[in-house]
């Protein structure tokens, strides 16, 4: 028996950006079961330059898309569609014609990449990740066991569903992991660091190890076998002091540091750093609402850390430090244009009680935004801290190259 094959068509009013996307993947990856096409309300007559330049990146055929009306799907001799979804709000608000087929409607709501202000591209990528995302699970559906009611459910739940905001930016996976050492003196620091062999390239010196009086000495030690440091200071003084401290470490090798001040102190960070990166610290992971009510912040934690970070990046830092229970709403205001770097991770399990209070693990952190994640505790006390540090590393390379196997390259 001949398996059906399912013809779908994806609206917006433009057909130009979201809908030609969709058209293109789920042609790509329909199996053959599945054929798919667009159209729009109010077509723009083009398909968006970025949306073919990412398609053909992509190695996606590219020349039967077209920007087109959906009267074109209205007539005789039209194909008869399953199913009519809509990816934009607007097409979805708008009264459609008769569909051939009487198919059922589903609308999946997608930000317009096109009306993105600042790195466009990254735009695209993120609503092309989402729509691949989510047509993947549509493709899986077992279409021909389910009823009407049961398809409508899915999909509609497929399209609540958003896709992991992994970082699209070019960083080698190994170094998305960045170890704390937070011991008392260099030589309890650079025995961890032999311990952990090459399971860390990258590790966070902080005020303990500064007191220690070997502070540089130990940054020279770990760029000489390859390392790289993260010199988390948080700077908080008189705005020339802490422009001055970045002067002079900004020759230093050092490749992260982080300011924990007002605009004035961000700014005079910003205007020294040269190649450094600039880390402006949000909110610390070890404060939670009741602190910051005790300290007068008149505002939910997820509107300061927004609100920070959103200053941080007009005044030219590199990114952001940031739990990764804000990094989504930072990803969906603000897009690729910041580091997040996340601190504050612990095991799923048995998570023990500390200092820190919003906390994610490594899957958590990845998937709600994070570039980087810091992690301190959980490596340092473990049991055998160079195992625990490849368990890590492994979920990393496992996020990075398996989600979406052959698409977006993620870093070497």
């Amino acid at each position: 028996m001949t398996e059906k094959c399912y013809q779908i068509l994806f609206l917006c009013s433009g057909n130009s950006a979201r809908s030609i996307l969709a058209e293109a993947i789920l042609n790509q990856i329909g199996r053959g079961r599945f054929r798919a096409f667009s159209a729009g309300s109010h077509p723009k007559g083009y398909v968006h330059p970025l949306a073919l330049d990412l398609l053909k990146g992509l190695n996606f055929p590219t020349a039967a898309l077209r920007s087109k009306s959906w009267d074109e799907f209205s007539g005789p001799g039209v194909p008869s569609f399953d199913l009519v979804l809509t990816v934009c709000d607007n097409a979805a608000a708008e009264t459609c014609p008769i569909w051939p087929g009487q198919p059922m409607s589903v609308h999946w709501s997608l930000p317009d990449p096109a009306a993105v202000d600042g790195d466009r591209m990254s735009a695209f990528r993120r609503a092309f990740e989402t729509l691949e995302y989510r047509i993947a699970m549509l493709v899986n559906l077992p279409m021909a066991t389910l009823d009407r009611l049961e398809i409508k459910a899915r999909l509609e739940e497929i399209g609540r569903a958003q896709h992991p905001w992994l970082s699209c930016k070019p960083i080698p996976p190994a170094e998305r992991l960045i170890a704390a050492l937070d011991v008392p003196d260099a030589s309890e620091a650079k025995a961890l660091v032999e311990s952990l062999g090459d399971a860390v390239v990258f590790y966070k010196l902080g005020l303990e190890l500064c007191m220690s009086g070997s502070y540089f000495d130990l940054i020279e030690w770990l760029l000489s076998r390859q390392k790289k440091v993260f010199a988390d200071l948080k700077f908080f003084d008189v705005p020339e002091t802490v422009g001055r401290a970045v002067q002079r470490l900004k020759d230093r090798g050092v490749h992260f540091a982080s300011v924990h001040g007002n605009d004035l102190m961000l700014e005079a960070a910003v205007r020294e750093k040269s190649d450094l990166k600039i880390l402006a610290v949000t909110v610390l992971t070890s404060l939670d609402q009741r602190d910051l009510d005790d300290l007068g912040f008149k505002c939910d934690v997820e509107r300061l850390v927004l609100s920070r970070a959103k200053r941080a990046l007009a005044i030219g830092c590199d990114g952001v430090i940031s739990s990764g229970l804000e990094a989504p709403k930072l990803r969906a205001e603000l897009g690729e244009r910041l580091l997040v770097v996340t601190p504050g991770i612990r095991p799923v399990e048995n998570r023990p009680s500390d200092d820190q209070k919003r906390v994610v693990d490594v899957n958590e952190a990845f998937r709600n935004g994070a570039d980087h994640i810091v992690v301190g505790r959980p490596i340092r006390d473990a049991k055998d801290p160079r195992a625990t540090a490849e368990e890590m590393q492994a979920i990393i390379r496992a996020l990075f190259s398996s989600i979406f196997p052959g698409v977006l390259p993620r870093g070497p």
